[in-house]
């Protein structure tokens, strides 16, 4: 269509210099013979542009029916996208062991630890869905403890058989670090070390755990480094983990529960 469009506007351009040719100077139209030879030279101008314009109007008027269609079809099938990833993470929201609202926001939280915490060291995520349907999506690690000394670790090693290893600084000074996620506590009678953190910042990192053999999360620390044997039950979980970050990477930042 756009080729018809631009071979009319030739025509037209062309038989335009001709008739003004001809005006002036008889021997352009002596394609027309006998009287009034302007006349018929403007008659067929005329001619012309009605039948190569009106030729091209249909032809850019077909060509933006046809880019509004494919506009509307391009619509339906990002509508139709975006319903099934929203279907299939909510599916796996709604697979989490435990869910809760909160009172103070309404917000829906999702995760795969219990309230309270067990004695005991763990992996795990949570997802806060908002009531304006965003949400956020974090990594959970927990070193428990019950020895005299701190690791106040600083530094996350993921490794798997069959896997190159991925490494997170973590920028804290006595196991605390403003703003980046890590804290400690005692309870329970014994320590509490833990990183919370966006899943985007160790996605690589879970993405060696769930794709080797024997994963493990190596905490080092200044005072020293323990080392986590991520369990099948967790390795299941941290991979619906990542498939709903994965899913969440073609959304907007928004989720509708369906």
């Amino acid at each position: 269509m756009e080729f018809a469009s631009t071979l009319s506007i030739v025509v037209i351009i062309a038989v335009f210099i001709w008739w003004l040719a001809a005006l002036y100077n008889p021997k352009y139209s002596q394609v027309f013979r006998g009287s009034n030879v302007r006349l018929k030279s403007t008659v067929l101008f005329v001619i012309v542009l009605i039948v190569v314009g009106g030729y091209a109007y249909r032809a850019l008027h077909t060509a933006q029916e046809e880019v509004t269609q494919t506009q509307e079809q391009t619509a339906v099938q990002e509508k139709a996208s975006t319903e099934a990833v929203d279907v299939a993470m909510t599916k796996i929201l709604k697979g989490m062991p435990y869910s809760k609202v909160n009172k103070d926001d309404h917000s829906s939280i999702y995760e795969t630890m219990p309230d309270p915490l067990p004695a005991k060291s763990g992996v795990y995520w949570y997802v806060v869905v908002n009531g304006n349907n965003t949400f956020k999506q974090n990594f959970f690690i927990v070193d428990f403890s019950k020895e005299v000394h701190w690791i106040y670790f600083n530094k996350l090693v993921f490794a798997a058989e069959g896997q190159s290893d991925w490494s997170l600084s973590i920028e804290s000074v006595q196991g605390q670090s403003a703003g980046q996620g890590k804290s400690t506590k005692i309870a329970e009678g014994g320590k509490f070390e833990e990183f919370d953190t966006d899943f985007a910042k160790v996605a690589p990192g879970v993405k060696v755990l769930i794709s080797g053999k024997n994963p493990v999360i190596k905490l080092i620390g200044n005072e020293g480094e323990r080392e986590y044997k991520v369990s099948p039950e967790e390795v299941a979980q941290l991979k619906a983990a990542y498939s709903f970050y994965e899913l969440g990477e073609k959304t907007d930042g928004t989720i509708e529960i369906k």
